[in-house]
């Protein structure tokens, strides 16, 4: 007969179990909504021929090894291996973390593991607990390169565990699918060395070092010769582009800093002083946390763009989790004295209506996928009409079409380019497309429009139709009327109308 203490004393069925009730709990948003453009150079030569056209493809790639095993698994399998890939990634951050903070105090019982992880469950959907600072966080409901960080904790994971060869190359492939965790595996890497050398493994380290070094290399020189050898005054000009106009809420210090990352920091600073007697924790987290809080210091004063778009301050998506969990951990010990009868059951419940609320209310109460839901009519009118349409120009305010339609487009705000002359090119476009759609003169809208053409040969363009007062109609001779929008044919201008205006 089935017991449920069975399940409960066996502790890896139970950590996988819940690291999977984890992962159900957590909103996936539809397809391709916000960082899935990234997924364009995966998927252009499998259904989605037209976007081969896209000037997104023509970006030099920061993120081949994501790129290139996307595509193998969609061409392998379908589009839909992608929330398999989410959940997989959840299942692995939760049992990371678990193992993590079971090596800081392996006694955790059942009735205690079931208490963390509905504390863990709740401080992921709360987030304030669970994100890094400058708005950047290591797992998000959208799949993405940065997801790929919590390789990070797994590294960990496997290093509190001596199994160091694993854990440096885990380590290491946590940069190749998202190259900022760069230096942040550099920070964490070099706290085991530390370690290493605190507890006279110093035979090892020359090798250890060399492993590194040796896996490290080729994604370094990639990113060296394609990002960052460059004309100086187009870098200046590029980082200026990053920095102060496109990403100033992840990349400047003056824009993101609040109060809530000093609630983070002392939340990092206590967890360090809790574990502080556990070296082999303790060590490399506070080399990690000293580059990183260091590094933004000194970016602080001395306002170094480059300095900026190297993101010392990214590790507190690391350091932030770990730290609510391990405090968290630390004050579960004194909770094995307490004995309550049916005290599983009480914890049992208290889990499943935790988890159960979270599930709730990501499928049906969270609005991003209502809010999707709400524009993808605009998104099925225009797949229909994919075959008329070759290229697009937008307003900047809507969203996911490349991959929703199959459509090329113009430019949009979501999706910039990393390398420094590219750059420049995605900010001429941004300027061309608010230029057309913020000026009230017909005229300038039309010899924007034509420069627009000009810089990629739009077929088509998208107009409010509050905002036309009928002067396009009068002029193109075909366009889609689709509820609150004209979709123009832009080779479909009477010049000869348009000379009269």
């Amino acid at each position: 007969m089935f017991h449920y203490k069975k399940i409960f004393n066996n502790k890896k069925t139970l950590i996988i179990i819940l690291s999977f009730l984890f992962a159900l709990s957590v909103q996936k948003n539809f397809l391709f909504q916000g960082s899935d453009v990234l997924l364009i150079n995966s998927i252009k030569s499998l259904n989605f021929e037209k976007l081969s056209s896209d000037w997104v493809s023509t970006y030099t790639d920061h993120i081949p090894v994501y790129t290139y095993f996307n595509y193998l698994l969609i061409n392998l399998f379908s589009i839909n291996i992608i929330n398999l890939i989410l959940i997989s990634i959840l299942v692995l951050c939760s049992y990371s973390l678990f193992y993590i903070n079971n090596y800081f105090y392996n006694k955790l019982n059942s009735e205690n593991i079931f208490l963390w992880f509905a504390f863990f469950l709740f401080i992921f959907h709360e987030k304030s607990f669970f994100s890094g600072v400058a708005g950047q966080s290591i797992l998000s409901h959208v799949y993405a390169p940065s997801i790929y960080g919590v390789l990070m904790f797994s590294s960990f994971a496997f290093f509190l565990y001596n199994r160091y060869f694993l854990s440096i190359f885990i380590l290491v492939l946590a940069v190749y699918f998202h190259p900022t965790y760069l230096i942040h595996s550099f920070f964490l890497f070099i706290g085991y060395i530390f370690y290493l050398i605190k507890n006279t493994k110093t035979k090892q380290l020359l090798i250890y070092s060399f492993f590194y070094a040796i896996l490290i290399f080729p994604v370094v020189a990639y990113i060296y010769l394609n990002f960052l050898v460059d004309d100086k005054l187009v870098s200046i000009m590029a980082r200026e582009i990053l920095v102060y106009k496109r990403i100033p809420h992840h990349a400047n210090i003056n824009v993101w800093l609040s109060s809530k990352d000093f609630q983070s920091l002392a939340i990092i600073i206590f967890a360090l002083y809790l574990i502080r007697s556990n070296n082999k924790i303790f060590i490399p987290l506070s080399v990690v946390f000293g580059f990183s809080f260091s590094l933004s210091i000194i970016q602080y004063f001395i306002a170094s763009n480059s300095l900026a778009l190297a993101f010392p301050w990214r590790s507190s998506v690391f350091l932030m989790p770990l730290s609510s969990l391990l405090i968290f951990t630390y004050f579960l010990q004194s909770s094995n004295n307490y004995h309550v009868r049916y005290k599983y059951y009480y914890i049992l419940t208290f889990l499943i209506v935790t988890s159960m609320f979270f599930i709730k209310s990501n499928l049906y109460l969270n609005d991003d996928n209502k809010n999707f839901k709400k524009k993808e009519p605009l998104y099925i009118y225009l797949k229909s009409k994919n075959k008329e349409i070759d290229k697009l120009l937008l307003p900047l305010n809507i969203n996911d079409i490349r991959l929703n339609t199959g459509i090329p487009i113009f430019v949009s705000w979501k999706y910039h380019p990393f390398k420094n002359s590219e750059i420049l090119d995605w900010d001429k476009r941004i300027n061309l497309n608010k230029a057309f759609y913020s000026t009230t003169n017909f005229r300038n809208k039309i010899k924007t429009l034509e420069t627009i053409y000009i810089v990629d040969a739009i077929s088509h363009f998208v107009i409010f139709k509050e905002s036309d007062n009928n002067n396009f109609i009068e002029i193109f001779n075909k366009y889609f009327n689709y509820k609150k929008y004209y979709i123009y044919d832009y080779k479909s201008c009477n010049f000869i109308r348009l000379k009269n205006r």
